[in-house]
């Protein structure tokens, strides 16, 4: 109901903590098997228990079914089958089953019931009863799960083997065994029409158009972390690591791992394939390799590289490799193989290089560390600097800076902002000129139009759930997905143009992570292009610091049911707001707080439901709720006006409710709210700021002076007639002194009071005052400070005292002003403390 869990565990009633089986039935009831023999119902919030006092046998339920009639049977282990009728358990007369142990029960579209035993398969028909075993062609006695297709397909998963029964033309059952050699738990099917078989020691299977594909070869990623992913043009996967090895894969089977000496103990930050068919690696230190005919060749800084550490690999449309290092941007110029460098020191944006990207009109957007470098006809500026620069060296064409192609050629964006990815959207009209996506390390995802310069920014103010973008891919059906430090993103294209168009002021994104089936919602290389990659069938694969994670955006069902949204409760100043309509009828008086409650009562989903919510009357714009934010709102200080709190939601899609739930309230103003009090106590405030003009004018001075002199006199009187404190008071409180003072040490305080001490004696502050000044003729400070003085003293009388410094014995002692310890000591002792030390290191 509030979109959270609610764990129950024996202390909230249920009988115990390891569940074996749930099951509804028709009529709302939750029923709960444990491995145990004991049976719980869940209804209306309370849990009822049934056990062998109820007529319940065995000891372990396996599992429950409820029949077209609405009987429910319950699957004892050791003893048969029981239906539940009128609050008890009844043994379910069937002959043969009285000593089996029952592991499963399912009823098929025709009503028939089917009963997996651990001496086969029964079949219960109009009171018939069939048994099949391994002689009819079972490939196992040991039956585990039992379910229909929607084919009418009846599969029978047992101890060794799938079995799909098929009936002959003449009425007889023949079972067709696959899988023989797995166990197999658990039967699915979904929506597509495939089989999914989890078996308990080979993964889980998928029967698709009569083929079994398994999904458990890709498990040698688990062991290794993975850098760097790229689909070749053969449409194979190739796959780096952080200790240099590389995986070759076709589809989700692995082909072959390559273990090149070469590369051992350095990651592979990224892979690339040139124009001829030879694979390339960007490594962690080492430089690049290209593998050609199987035989890896090496380039480092010595070779012309800007730096050793390559974190991506680009191709452009010239056959060209674009290298993007921690220090610059290096090209392999196609076909000639020389090496060019852009640096920072060249005029690059930024020092590290996270990104290269060629748009349509084959300009290169450089993304670095410090914003985006444009570069238009790179070709040209290349060919020039190649001709008056060293071609080759480390850092490459200082004496040649980007500039001297034209400064037409160049053009900076983002300046200062950390630049992870670049996207130029094809689909944009040309009348709107190129626009361009930009992934930003800690400034959102931005929307460059380079025709008027306008760049739009989504953050988290107006509806990203970070501001901490990597890589993203644009699907088939308009949505972008986008890694960031909180899992994977998807948005609509189309609500992020038309917040561009200022058409809506907010937006929405779909979060995924590990409630969503990724084993880790953290990245690896996430500043590389090839942390991730689109392969030939849609599919999106992202590295994670646990594996691949691999999401096909077709696949996704999109829910378009927006969540209901209830108002559960509303409060002014602690008091109930009547239902709904009756609100307006019974209003309230004056002004207070305000409080309300609500929710969306949803299963799909609940932790992503976003809210949105507006007092008319009091908020000028929508308040936006983010998910896992508490469902409520609270207002202060509300005055007299009729309001109206409307609120709603939208699921994890971003399907809004669009009519939500409303409550509309009154506060009626008390008399000395309303505008005739107001207007009343102004003419009464102008009338009382005359008068006092007139008083003051008239008798100030005189009154003045005749008030000053008795004040003085009853000052005098009330000092004499203070009432003498009790002598047993007294003695009582200067015991507690002296305790606080000889044993608690409290003089140490470096933070001590007249106030502090008092609440350690348990007594006003004047009565302490009056007891040190009156009975022990002393101020408070110098109480203190005697007793300070004498442990002083006692240290520097000590072998201790010749060691430490005077100002820690200063602070130990509880001063914490050294001017202050000088005074109080000498005012003590007559003498410096370093005086005191050193006639106390002559006497020894």
């Amino acid at each position: 109901r509030t979109g959270r869990f609610k764990t129950f565990t024996a202390q909230q009633g249920i009988t115990r903590d390891r569940i074996r089986h749930i099951n509804e039935d028709m009529k709302g009831n939750l029923w709960i098997t444990f491995y145990s023999s004991y049976v719980d119902r869940f209804f209306n919030g309370k849990f009822t228990h049934f056990n062998a006092s109820h007529g319940l046998e065995g000891k372990k339920i396996n599992t429950i079914v409820e029949d077209s009639s609405g009987n429910l049977l319950f699957a004892s282990r050791e003893k048969g089958i029981f239906i539940y009728r009128d609050g008890k358990f009844f043994k379910y007369p069937l002959p043969g089953l009285e000593s089996l142990g029952v592991i499963t029960m399912y009823q098929d579209k025709k009503g028939d019931l089917w009963i997996g035993t651990d001496q086969g398969l029964f079949r219960l028909s109009d009171k018939n009863m069939k048994n099949y075993t391994a002689g009819d062609g079972l490939s196992n006695n040991y039956i585990t799960t039992i379910m229909e297709d929607s084919e009418h397909n009846l599969w029978i998963g047992a101890k060794k083997g799938l079995n799909r029964l098929k009936k002959k033309q003449d009425g007889t059952v023949v079972f067709e065994s696959l899988l023989k050699p797995f166990t197999i738990f658990s039967l699915f099917e979904d929506e597509e029409g495939s089989l999914w078989v989890g078996t308990y020691d080979a993964g889980i299977r998928q029967l698709k158009d009569r083929k079994f594909t398994a999904y458990a070869s890709l498990e040698v990623f688990q062991e290794e972390v993975l850098f760097s992913l790229f689909r070749d043009g053969q449409g194979d996967i190739w796959v780096g690591t952080s200790s240099g090895k590389l995986f070759h894969c076709r589809g989700s089977s692995l082909i072959e791992t390559i273990e090149p000496p070469e590369l051992s103990g350095t990651g592979i930050l990224a892979i690339a394939e040139d124009v001829e068919g030879n694979l390339w690696l960007g490594t962690n230190g080492k430089g690049v390799f290209q593998i050609k005919k199987g035989t890896l060749v090496r380039f480092t800084t010595r070779n012309g590289l800007a730096d050793n550490q390559v974190s991506s690999i680009f191709k452009d449309s010239r056959n060209n490799l674009c290298f993007a290092t921690f220090d610059g941007l290096s090209v392999r110029r196609y076909p000639d193989g020389a090496f060019l460098s852009f640096t920072s020191r060249d005029g690059l944006s930024g020092k590290r290089v996270h990104n290269v990207y060629e748009d349509k009109a084959h300009n290169i957007w450089i993304a670095a560390d410090k914003g985006i470098t444009l570069l238009r006809n790179m070709h040209q500026i290349a060919v020039k600097r190649s001709n008056k620069s060293f071609v080759g060296s480390r850092g490459g064409f200082t004496k040649e800076p980007l500039a001297a192609g034209g400064k037409q050629n160049i053009e900076y964006y983002l300046k200062g902002i950390s630049v992870t990815c670049i996207y130029e959207d094809l689909s944009v009209q040309k009348d709107e000129g190129p626009v361009y996506w930009i992934a930003t390390h800690g400034a959102g995802l931005k929307r460059l139009s380079v025709k008027d310069g306008k760049i739009i920014s989504y953050t988290r103010a107006n509806g990203m759930t970070t501001d901490y973008i990597y890589q993203f891919f644009e699907d088939q059906q308009g949505h972008f997905w986008l890694m960031s430090n909180s899992g994977i993103l998807r948005i609509e294209k189309s609500g992020l143009n038309s917040f561009a168009r200022g058409k809506t002021d907010n937006i929405h994104c779909t979060s995924f992570g590990r409630d969503d089936g990724m084993k880790s919602s953290e990245f690896h290389s996430e500043f590389s292009r090839n942390s991730a990659l689109k392969t030939g069938n849609g599919e999106l694969w992202f590295l994670t610091r646990r594996g691949i994670s691999i999401v096909n955006p077709e696949k996704i069902r999109v829910n378009k049911i927006p969540p209901p949204v209830v108002i559960e409760e509303a409060f002014f100043n602690g008091q109930r707001i009547p239902g709904h309509r009756d609100a307006a009828a019974k209003p309230f008086k004056g002004s207070g707080d305000i409080s309300f409650y609500f929710t969306a009562p949803s299963f799909l989903s609940p932790e992503k439901i976003r809210f949105k919510y507006r007092l008319e009357g009091f908020d000028n714009q929508w308040v936006f709720l983010p998910p896992g934010k508490e469902r409520e709102a609270h207002y202060k200080n509300l005055g007299p006006g009729t309001y109206t709190f409307t609120v709603t939601a939208c699921n994890a899609e971003g399907v809004w409710n669009q009519t939500g739930n409303s409550l509309r309230f009154t506060l009626k103003p008390f008399f000395y709210q309303t505008l005739l009090f107001k207007i009343t106590l102004l003419l009464l405030f102008a009338v009382l700021i005359a008068g006092a003009i007139f008083i003051y004018k008239r008798y100030f001075v005189g009154k003045k002076k005749e008030e000053t002199g008795d004040v003085k006199d009853k000052d005098e009187e009330q000092g004499k007639d203070k009432p003498l404190l009790e002598p047993d008071f007294v003695r009582e409180c200067t015991v507690k002194l002296e305790y606080q003072m000889e044993v608690e040490k409290a003089y140490r305080d470096l933070d001590i009071s007249l106030r502090s001490l008092a609440e350690k004696v348990s007594i006003q502050p004047h009565l302490l005052s009056r007891i040190l000044n009156e009975h022990l003729k002393c101020n408070f400070s110098d109480y203190i400070n005697s007793y300070r003085i004498e442990e002083a003293k006692k240290i520097l009388d000590s072998s201790r005292g010749a060691e430490e410094n005077v100002t820690t014995v200063a602070h130990d002692v509880g001063f914490n002003s050294m001017t202050t310890f000088y005074k109080a000591f000498k005012k003590h002792t007559g003498m410096t403390p370093k005086q005191y030390k050193e006639e106390a290191r002559k006497n020894k």
